[in-house]
């Protein structure tokens, strides 16, 4: 099963295009009814893999996925019973189809993603006050939803070699459906404990993203670069008889 799976995809990519991967950073910023002063500003990873197809000489169509991670607000506190920690994160994953235009230096691109999108508030305590019947880590999920998300991406391709780019843009994403989350800018630690209120919002984001693609050929695992020593202008030596005639004599030899 996994012969057949290689042999599929190894047959795909090499009739269609290039395998993408993308290891990334973004920094993230609320947009619209997603208030800075509720929702803060936040940063993350990125990471995906795709196909990159050539339409000409001038136009590529790209077709990938790929997951962010990102967090917008965190608090710590260091609590007399242990540490304290809460934030809210959300986790992303995009279906993305990017047409790319072809220069010497750059390569700029245009995309459209859509995906669905966890958005969660967690907290955690790393105890140091604790009996046989406590845990001396808690941690629990305070809010969390899932919503279908779409956006956008403009950005550009700086290639530095036939392989490796740079990948400097900026993506949108904006939800239809309103999720909780912990409004920071109300947050206090009195005496051994915390207080805060909760936002509720259409989640929109505006993205600032900075990685590496690699392109994978496929043509590396055919059989014309498998073969060690291989050339493809050598000929056979033609001797008369069919044969080679006597061995050229060794002098160290007798």
């Amino acid at each position: 099963m996994k012969t057949l799976f290689a042999i599929l995809f190894i047959t795909a990519t090499s009739s269609f295009g290039q395998v993408v991967f993308s290891l990334g950073g973004f920094q993230s910023n609320p947009l619209l009814n997603f208030s800075t002063e509720e929702y803060k500003n936040g940063y993350g990873i990125e990471m995906g893999f795709g196909y990159q197809f050539e339409i000409n000489e001038k136009y590529d169509l790209e077709l990938n996925t790929h997951f962010q991670f990102g967090e917008n607000g965190e608090e710590k506190e260091n609590f007399t019973f242990g540490k304290y920690t809460i934030e809210n994160d959300f986790v992303d994953w995009q279906f993305e189809a990017k047409a790319i235009r072809k220069y010497n230096i750059f390569h700029p691109y245009f995309g459209l993603h859509f995906g669905v999108c966890n958005y969660n508030t967690n907290d955690s305590l790393n105890a140091q006050i604790y009996t046989a019947e406590t845990q001396p880590f808690l941690k629990g999920k305070i809010y969390s939803r899932d919503v279908f998300q779409v956006g956008f991406s403009l950005g550009s391709y700086i290639p530095v070699s036939d392989y490796v780019s740079f990948d400097i843009g900026l993506s949108t994403n904006f939800a239809f459906q309103s999720v909780n989350f912990v409004s920071f800018n109300t947050y206090q630690s009195i005496n051994n404990a915390v207080a805060y209120e909760s936002g509720s919002a259409k989640p929109s984001l505006l993205l600032f993203q900075l990685g590496v693609t690699i392109k994978f050929n496929p043509d590396f695992f055919s059989s014309d670069h498998a073969d060690y020593g291989e050339n493809d202008n050598y000929e056979e030596p033609n001797f008369p008889s069919g044969k080679p005639t006597n061995k050229p004599k060794n002098p160290h030899f007798k």
